[in-house]
């Protein structure tokens, strides 16, 4: 009773990019940015810190893209058939670029404090057939933890709808 789920059998393409570096060349408080007219309209910022094999501790800095619609569509289209590397670098790079013009700093920048890509297209998994949660005023970490459970073995609920840190984001559902 604390959420109104909705669900579709075809949902629309969902594409996330996600960059690591070793750095962080945007400002301290920069949560998101939305930029319509670049072909990554979306991206939020993120440190992360972990504790490696070892014990070691290791950060670092996330830029993630997020794009969904005829944006997702006309990546997938700029990417084409490459092979998944070529994709991811393509991706990176075109994320990299937008990086830096929104930043107003040299491509460099962004190129030395780069590590990794992660190029994740909903569209292409199969089994995902897409739904999305729209807590109500009130809803508790309890509500959350109620609805992680299964439907009779049968229905699970995607992270997304459990994470009570932040909810209902394709974001929240990677975690």
């Amino acid at each position: 009773d604390s959420y109104i789920a909705y669900s579709q059998n075809q949902p629309e393409r969902a594409i996330k990019v996600l960059l690591c570096f070793k750095s962080r060349f945007w400002p301290k408080n920069v949560q998101n940015v939305i930029v319509a007219n670049m072909n990554i309209p979306e991206i939020w910022f993120r440190e992360m810190s972990w504790k490696d094999e070892s014990g070691v501790e290791a950060h670092a800095y996330v830029a993630v893209g997020f794009l969904t619609s005829k944006s997702a569509d006309d990546l997938k289209i700029m990417l084409g058939n490459r092979s998944d590397q070529d994709r991811r670098d393509l991706a990176a790079d075109i994320m990299k670029v937008e990086l830096a013009s929104i930043f107003k700093i040299v491509n460099e920048v962004v190129d030395e404090a780069f590590q990794s890509c992660i190029l994740f297209d909903w569209g292409d998994v199969e089994s995902i057939r897409g739904g999305y949660i729209y807590p109500k005023v009130g809803i508790t970490k309890h509500d959350f933890h109620l609805m992680a459970k299964s439907i009779d073995d049968v229905l699970y609920w995607a992270g997304e709808a459990t994470n009570t840190n932040a909810c209902c984001t394709i974001q929240s559902a990677m975690e």
